[in-house]
């Protein structure tokens, strides 16, 4: 349908318009009108999505090429960088926009590291395998035994701690009855039988040194000997070693223990053992808890009562030696025999 020129007026604004006669059929114009304010709506929302996603999103930079062979991305995120990438950013942005992880410190030993955590050059063990036993301490070597210390100190604080309280003294730590060892704060029995054996372990080796030696021109071994077995009881005890016409080492035997100040001793039961093993002479030894070698006149006149029932069988007594911590009196070396 085809119409003539008219002329209408706008509502809002009163503008007039004409429509020609011959412009274009109604429902023609109409399509044009419906298809241009889709396409300038379809626009409108496509910048509008542009405009939301820039505001959302930001441009991944390009990836800049490091010294290294790497590559740095502002976005990216690390805990560390390789010192010759710190270099290549300081230069590229500046200096002090990067902070630079501080160097780590090493670790500050104390007693309550674990043995683990030490250097492995510190450690007992591998020092031992590197320089010899001799070069360790007594903690050390004790820590080595010890193998773990308790929670919050070390294998060595606990073996040093062990030796404080037993005075400093390694000897009377290692011959404590393995019961009195586990009153002491970090043993158990798993580590007072450990040192127990190695005692007994020591004391066997002096025993097959006495064996092959002939003792009366060998004190020293005797002295080994008794200082391993009596040293640190914490009573007395009597110990008799038998030894064949040529001096040497028959067996040593405990025949007596008593209490702090004393241990009875019967004559006859030495006379017995000593005929039971056809002894041609004796070593007497024991001990003395209080720490003082020096003989009592108990001992003096018991020294003399042994000799004399022992001379009756024609066994010799070669000598009577007290020990008390580190200490030794030789009856024969003072000529109280």
């Amino acid at each position: 349908m085809w119409h003539g020129v008219r002329e209408d007026v706008l509502p809002a604004s009163g503008t007039r318009y004409a429509a020609h006669r011959h412009a274009v059929p109604q429902h023609a114009s109409l399509r044009h009108a419906a298809t241009q304010h889709a396409s300038t709506q379809h626009a409108s929302t496509q910048h509008a999505s542009t405009q939301h996603a820039a505001t959302r999103q930001h441009p991944a930079p390009n990836p800049e090429r490091l010294p290294n062979g790497g590559t740095f991305r502002p976005g990216a995120r690390s805990n560390r960088l390789p010192e010759p990438s710190l270099a290549f950013i300081r230069r590229a942005i500046g200096p002090g926009s990067v902070e630079v992880p501080a160097t780590p410190q090493p670790l500050q030993l104390t007693d309550t590291s674990p043995l683990r955590h030490w250097p492995e050059r510190e450690r007992p063990r591998e020092r031992l395998l590197r320089h010899g036993a001799a070069a360790l301490s007594d903690a050390e070597l004790l820590a080595i035994l010890l193998r773990t210390g308790n929670r919050g100190q070390s294998a060595v604080a606990l073996a040093k701690q062990l030796l404080a309280d037993s005075g400093t003294s390694l000897s009377r730590l290692l011959t404590t009855e393995p019961e009195q060892l586990m009153r002491m704060d970090g043993l158990g029995p798993a580590r007072a039988t450990t040192l127990a054996v190695v005692v007994e372990l020591a004391r066997r080796v002096l025993v097959e040194k006495m064996e092959d030696s002939i003792l009366i021109n060998s004190p020293e071994i005797v002295k080994e000997y008794l200082g391993i077995t009596l040293r640190g009881l914490a009573r007395e005890v009597f110990v008799v070693i038998f030894l064949n016409a040529q001096h040497r080492l028959i067996r040593a035997d405990q025949l007596f223990a008593g209490t702090l100040a004393q241990t009875p001793v019967f004559p006859r039961e030495v006379v017995k053992r000593a005929l039971e093993l056809n002894a041609a002479a004796v070593i007497l030894a024991h001990n003395h808890p209080s720490g003082l070698p020096t003989p009592s006149e108990a001992d003096r006149i018991l020294t003399r009562t042994l000799q004399t029932a022992l001379g009756h069988v024609d066994v010799r007594v070669l000598d009577h030696i007290i020990v008390a911590g580190g200490q030794h009196h030789s009856f024969s070396v003072h000529g109280e025999l």
